[in-house]
């Protein structure tokens, strides 16, 4: 046992609060090793007790034969979501769930996706925005926007291509299907002018004729 552990390296494996998430790869190694990595990325989590070798196998089948998208629920709250190159493994807690709000100037608690701040102004500087910082001309942008999460229906114009269906541009996105539900949006009726935090729409966007704009920050 202290052998196997000495040859033990997976420092590809990304740790955050509540969730893992282990590179496929490594699921390529022997058995013994992808048992004591799963053993030991349930320690981190708290979640280790009540664990059994069946529960150890499905992951290690999952990451091998199932599709992309595909998600098993374990003991202790446990999911685990097969998620383009990754095996995701995440423990399930409660969470608020975002209101619908009017979209205006000033500041909005997205809950757990973090504070998004808007004003307004005549300058347009693109050189000045960042990943989590992005420009709507405001003249293009329709009264009576609201922030709010997705619905059945969605649709995205995406920049320099057509609309599609919100879901369809997500799965071009590889944003992981557990993370979708939760992304803040700024929509009229079921057209989303921007994905707050990712991109915005390109009905929307600035270009040489901007006189002013909204600018969006997120603090996640």
């Amino acid at each position: 046992d202290e052998f196997i552990k000495s040859q033990m390296s997976f420092d590809g494996i990304i740790e955050e609060e509540n969730l893992v998430r282990i590179p496929l790869s490594y699921f390529l190694y022997s058995g013994s090793l992808v048992v004591r990595m799963i053993q030991k990325e349930f320690e981190y989590l708290k979640v280790s007790k009540d664990m059994e070798k069946k529960h150890y196998s499905i992951i290690m089948e999952m990451a091998k034969e199932a599709q992309n998208g595909v998600k098993i629920n374990l003991p202790n709250n446990i999911t685990v979501h097969k998620e383009y190159d990754f095996i995701t493994i995440s423990v399930r807690v409660p969470k608020p769930k975002l209101e619908t709000m009017k979209f205006r100037l000033g500041n909005f608690n997205l809950l757990s996706f973090g504070n998004l701040t808007v004003r307004k102004t005549n300058k347009i500087d693109l050189n000045a925005l960042n990943d989590n910082c992005f420009m709507i001309d405001s003249e293009k942008l329709p009264q009576g926007c609201e922030i709010r999460t997705r619905r059945d229906g969605d649709k995205f114009c995406q920049i320099n291509g057509g609309t599609k269906k919100l879901k369809d541009y997500f799965i071009d996105k590889k944003i992981p299907q557990r993370l979708r539900a939760d992304i803040p949006l700024l929509c009229y009726e079921d057209e989303v002018y921007a994905i707050i935090g990712y991109t915005v729409s390109n009905k929307v966007k600035v270009d040489e004729n901007t006189k002013s704009a909204y600018i969006l920050k997120i603090e996640k």
